[in-house]
This record gives C-alpha cells, structure tokens and sequence, in this order.
C-alpha cells in the first residue's frame, strides 16, 4: 500500500496535469465560446413592431445568443443544448425556466385544446404555449424578444415540426390585430404588473394601462373565449410577515394604500410606484367591468413560475389548501411562525386569499 503522504503527492500531481486538459464541461464551453454573440437569421420570425432589438433573460444576452448560433450550427435539439450550457454553468434556474415540466403545467387547467386558436403573449422560453402545443393546439408565440422567440421556435419544433404555430416579436398588444386572428385562449404569465412600467406610466395610469390591455386581449377573443393571468398576489401572507414584495423589494408596499405605497415607493426608489399586482377580489371586480367573468381562480404553489401543485381555490378541502400553502414556507424558510399563521388563517375560513401567487382564468360574456 502507498503512504498517504505519497497518496496525497500523486493526487496534486494529477490535479495539476488535469488543469491542462478541458473538463467535459470546460470543452463546451469553449466550443460555445467560438459561436458569435449575435443572430443575422430571424427570417421565421414574424416581426409585428419595433420590439426586435429587446433582449432580457436569465442569462447574458452573449451566451444566449451563442446558444442560438451552437443549436444552428450543429443541428441539434434545443434542450439538449440548454442541458449541455446548464450543467457546464450550475445554472438550475434557466434550466428549469426552459426545459423543466413545472411552467407548463397550468396547461392541463384550460381543458380541450385541439384545434383551438392560442396566444401565448410575453411567452419568453414557451413553455406553456409549447405544453399547449402539445394538447393540440395552433399556438400563437409573441414576445418582445426576438430571441427568445427563437429559442421557443427551436424548442417547440422537437415536439410538432407540422404543427401551425406563428411566431412573433411584439411590443405593444394592438399590435397582434395585424395577425388577423380570433384566439380561444390568451395566456399572460407575469406580464400583467410589468406593463405600467414597459409603457412609462405614472403611478395615476398604472392601472387604467392594465386595463386597456386586457380591454384589448377581449377584442382578440372568439365567442366564449378566455384569458388566463398568472402572478403574486398582492396581499399574499408572505408580504404581510416581512418578504419584501417581488417587483420594488419594498417590505408591504403592495398591502397598503396605494397612494401610500407610492410614497414609500418615491422615498425609497426616486420614482413612481407603478407594479400593480391584483387580489382574489380584483379579479372578479376588474373582470365585471370589461363584460367578463372570472371562471376559475387557482392558487399556484409554492408559485405561479414553478408550480408544483394547482389548485382551484373555489373548490378545494381546507386540509388540502393547508398542505399546498406548506409549500410556500419551504421556499421562504426565513419566515418565521409561518405555520401559525396559516393556521389562523385556515381556522376564520379566509386562507385562499393570502395565497402567494394566483393563476386565473375569466371568460368572455356576450356583448349586450
């Protein structure tokens, strides 16, 4: 047997020969080093405003577009790629925002999809246009971001290359009537609050911008036709017990007067307080007033980007809505005494409206 002190020589001496050769992972990276960082070819993409040059995502635009050019260039899948990119970077959250199976699942809450007419708008990666896509339907993929759009073609066409998806680049909804079509669905998955603050609103207008919007997605739905909304909860009981709330990362900005809110908003920020999320009772109050109903109000757990269980928040047993608000506490573990609240809460029957994030379905009325 070799002493452990040689052991432990032979061990540096490997790791310093190691170093000179590239890791599986380091390989990779310098093939994805070589990709260019922009995209000439967007000729798929159907460009409906001045949207094109927009870029957000979760990781540098650079590798992102690197990542396009590599799935380009080496005609492979796309997941496969964002697999190799995420395991050689540790990122877990593009992974999981791109490939993983929790975004899509709110998909199997719209029921039928087959032939039906969707619009996935602010879709990002697709990931639930794409499950939609897989239950049938004609999706419609917008976004103000070119290559995301892209990146969504790329997955989406592992699935259904025949299928008759459009995809396209948007900044401003009205933009959509170009495409000349009648949706079924309209899907807004954490878009609703970012639009006062895309379109330079004041804090006077933030609301009236959201309306007009959803105002205008009514004008783009066939009869009986329905829009889904997904995101936080304004008076969820994570910001009534100290989580700051998720667009200022100001502590209970959103569960005071608005007015008030957009003091503190002002004080802390310099600048208006415009990112409006709604409560359970906005969205029935909101859809009244545009000749709408909501159908079904769902609590996404432990939220409405991940969920891992959905659940209508209008039929569901006590115990099981206990359970699911559980999950919240496991992502917020610095929550102190988060079960006795929920207990509380439980007990005077009101629990469904502090939960942290709502997905909602409101249909279409007739016109009078």
């Amino acid at each position: 047997m070799i002493p452990n002190k040689y052991t432990a020589l032979m061990r540096n001496i490997v790791k310093r020969i190691l170093k000179y050769f590239p890791s599986k992972n380091d390989a990779f990276i310098i093939k994805l080093s070589k990709m260019p960082t922009h995209l000439n070819e967007f000729s798929d993409i159907v460009h409906l405003d001045e949207a094109n040059s927009i870029y957000y995502g979760e990781i540098p635009e650079t590798h992102f577009y690197q990542l396009l050019n590599y799935i380009h260039e080496f005609k492979i899948n796309a997941s496969d790629a964002i697999l190799e990119y995420c395991s050689a970077t540790n990122n877990e959250y593009f992974l999981e925002h791109a490939i993983g199976n929790k975004r899509g699942l709110i998909a199997e809450s719209f029921g039928d999809l087959r032939k039906k007419e969707v619009l996935d708008y602010g879709c990002g990666l697709g990931a639930i246009g794409i499950a939609c896509v897989k239950k049938g339907a004609n999706v419609t993929f917008v976004d103000s971001c070119q290559a995301r759009v892209k990146m969504a073609k790329y997955l989406t066409e592992e699935f259904n290359t025949s299928s008759n998806s459009i995809f396209s680049t948007a900044l401003d909804i009205n933009s959509i009537t170009k495409l000349k079509n009648q949706y079924d669905l309209i899907i807004i998955n954490g878009l609703l609050e970012w639009l006062p603050s895309t379109k330079k609103a004041s804090h006077t207008d933030a609301l009236e911008v959201q309306r007009n919007f959803l105002r205008t997605c009514r004008t783009l739905l066939s009869q009986d036709g329905r829009i889904y909304i997904g995101m936080e909860n304004r008076f969820a009981l994570l910001y009534q017990i100290g989580h700051p709330e998720d667009h200022t990362n100001i502590n209970r900005i959103s569960i005071i007067d608005r007015r008030n809110g957009n003091r503190l908003h002002q004080l802390q920020n310099k600048t208006d307080y415009v990112n409006f999320t709604w409560t359970y009772e906005d969205y029935y109050n909101e859809a009244k007033k545009m000749n709408m109903e909501v159908e079904k109000i769902f609590g996404m757990f432990p939220d409405y980007r991940f969920p891992q269980k959905i659940i209508d928040l209008n039929n569901v047993a006590a115990q099981t809505l206990y359970d699911c608000m559980m999950l919240e506490s496991e992502i917020f573990p610095d929550i102190g005494k988060y079960k006795e609240y929920i207990n509380y809460l439980n007990t005077i029957n009101v629990l469904k409206h502090f939960v942290y994030s709502f997905g909602v379905i409101i249909r279409k009325l007739p016109d009078a």
